[in-house]
């Protein structure tokens, strides 16, 4: 029964509130739309930020996991290298250290091209092209216009 009549009187609140509505001037109603979509703004921010929240965590657990797959990668590389290093000399039988020598010698080259291919990829690189583009083009606008004058 209590029940019933907050139900009662919260229809008899919305009521009231539909009449004051109504009666309302124009300046209160584009208040009230502006007060309105500022709150909307609030709280889509406020998603947007729990969204990035939570994103910017997922992305930590993945850098962590790409970082240990590096090192563990890394290391694994070294010992191969070792290996190779170790079996060439064997089957060749050369010094161990000829051996170490051919396999670093090999990864050093192997460095070195892929240090020339960055080079010759990142000359063709252009860092925020049009905005580059559109800072030259009104810098020769305003010298132009300078020089007018």
């Amino acid at each position: 029964m209590c029940n019933a009549i907050a139900t009662t009187a919260g229809i008899a609140i919305d009521m009231y509130k539909v009449m004051l509505d109504e009666r309302t001037s124009i300046p209160a109603l584009i208040k009230g739309l502006l007060d309105d979509a500022r709150d909307l703004i609030r709280e889509e921010l406020q998603l947007f930020r729990a969204e990035m929240r939570e994103e910017v965590s997922k992305l930590q657990t993945v850098a962590i996991a790409f970082s240990v797959a590096a090192v563990v990668g890394v290391l694994g590389g070294m010992l191969l290298a070792i290996a190779l290093g170790g079996a060439l000399a064997y089957f060749l039988h050369w010094p161990s250290w000829a051996g170490y020598g051919v396999v670093a010698l090999v990864f050093l080259a192997g460095g070195y091209g892929l240090c020339l291919f960055a080079r010759a990829r990142m000359r063709v690189i252009r860092a925020i092209p049009n905005t580059t583009d559109t800072i030259k083009e009104n810098i020769a606008w305003m010298q132009n216009k300078s020089v007018l004058r």
